[in-house]
């Protein structure tokens, strides 16, 4: 069987936390026609071949990008991979959680993400949540972005958007 899956959207999830640990979901839906992850379900080896191909490969479009928090570079780690289904088996997503420990202070603080600029294939969201007395004080990106409370930012990008390859976060915790 073909492995032909079209990515269709995207969420990204990121909760920093006072204690500097940013915890990050990313879950990425598909399009797949002929069924093929849906497949891999009743087939144990190729399925585990499969979520380490997916795993490696996520993890390695993280160590391409450059995370800096308050001027220290940050290695974000990918715990492990998920394969579900939306109802369909011609719906699947796959779900990324990622971790790391960052260098947040009380008062000022400044979240760069360096990363290789392009083109969107596909609509994306990334919410971002900041801890309670969290003020998120400017974001420089070249997508939307709305800041709907003081410490909570959605960034959108829609399919065909090109973007810049750098994002800023500057935020104040009390």
């Amino acid at each position: 069987m073909v492995n032909k899956v079209e990515p269709i959207h995207a969420h990204g999830f990121f909760w920093v936390s006072r204690d500097g640990v940013v915890n990050q979901t990313i879950v990425f839906d598909y399009y797949d026609k002929k069924g093929y992850y849906a497949s891999l379900l009743h087939k144990p080896d190729e399925y585990k071949q499969e979520m380490t191909k997916l795993f490696h490969s996520m993890q390695g479009f993280l160590y391409q990008e450059k995370t800096i928090i308050n001027g220290i570079k940050c290695r974000p780690k990918l715990l492990t991979v998920s394969l579900d289904h939306r109802g369909s088996e011609r719906l699947p997503c796959v779900t990324f959680p990622i971790t790391f420990k960052s260098h947040v202070k009380i008062g000022r603080n400044v979240y760069e993400n360096f990363y290789e600029e392009g083109k969107a294939e596909y609509d994306y969201e990334a919410y971002w949540v900041f801890p309670r007395r969290t003020k998120i004080l400017e974001f420089e990106s070249s997508m939307e972005y709305e800041i709907v409370a003081k410490n909570i930012l959605i960034v959108r990008a829609r399919r065909g958007d090109e973007y810049s390859g750098y994002e800023k976060i500057i935020f104040c915790m009390k």
